[in-house]
């Protein structure tokens, strides 16, 4: 009974911890931050409370691979190179096109043989070199976080619940910064189509002076010979 006692204890404390760093991650983003400082400060605090020193934020847009945030915290240079992957390419495409989580196995070359598994479907975390969770905007995946597995002592589900909060907090700034873009391109448009207008009217101006004065001089003639 005692030792269930502790068990439960332990589980709650988890949750407390689990729930904490959620809403610390939470009031980062309600800050003013650029998505590149929030991401580092993400990470920073994966660091702190789940022992998670790596994390690669990939955004894509019409196929294209636009922008990469990469956060690192208390790793050597030798514990970097081993972490170097030179299939992430691929493993990118695979989760833009699926729209699911997979955690990525240690050993996988080469990778056209290597199953990829989602998730929900993975048995132990022994296995796993690091996680792939896709961030999703509209229904659409536009990006994926790459994101090293967080200490032994939390479940594989802690892992991918907390992660998949975190790809929908990275998302909604996504979506907030696209609307951002697309309204200083609107007001950019509306600018550049007052310019356009005050500057074909300048011209006209000129244009109708010299008209003016092109004419004038047909005026004259007229007048002369009426008077002869």
């Amino acid at each position: 009974q005692f030792q269930q006692i502790d068990q439960i204890n332990a589980d709650l404390e988890k949750r407390f911890r689990d729930l904490l760093t959620l809403f610390e991650i939470s009031e980062s983003a309600n800050t003013a931050l650029e998505l590149d400082k929030l991401f580092q400060r993400i990470v920073k605090i994966l660091a702190d409370r789940m022992g998670v020193y790596r994390g690669t934020l990939r955004i894509w847009e019409d196929g294209v691979q636009v922008k990469t945030v990469q956060a690192v915290f208390g790793l050597t240079e030798a514990e970097l190179r081993r972490g170097t992957n030179t299939q992430i390419d691929e493993i990118q495409q695979k989760i833009l096109e699926s729209g699911q989580p997979i955690g990525v196995p240690h050993t996988r070359i080469p990778l056209e043989r290597i199953e990829l598994p989602d998730a929900k479907s993975v048995q132990s975390k022994d296995t796993i070199a690091f996680w792939c969770i896709p961030v999703v905007v509209d229904e659409q995946a536009i990006g994926t976080l790459t994101i090293d597995k967080a200490s032994d002592e939390l479940a594989i589900e802690d892992d991918i619940r907390t992660w998949t909060i975190i790809a929908s907090i990275v998302a909604q700034r996504v979506k907030i910064q696209q609307i951002i873009d697309s309204l200083v391109w609107s007001e950019r448009l509306v600018a550049l189509g007052k310019l356009a207008t005050t500057v074909a009217h300048e011209v006209r101006n000129p244009l109708g002076g010299i008209r003016g004065a092109a004419q004038l001089p047909q005026i004259e003639t007229k007048s002369d010979s009426e008077a002869q």
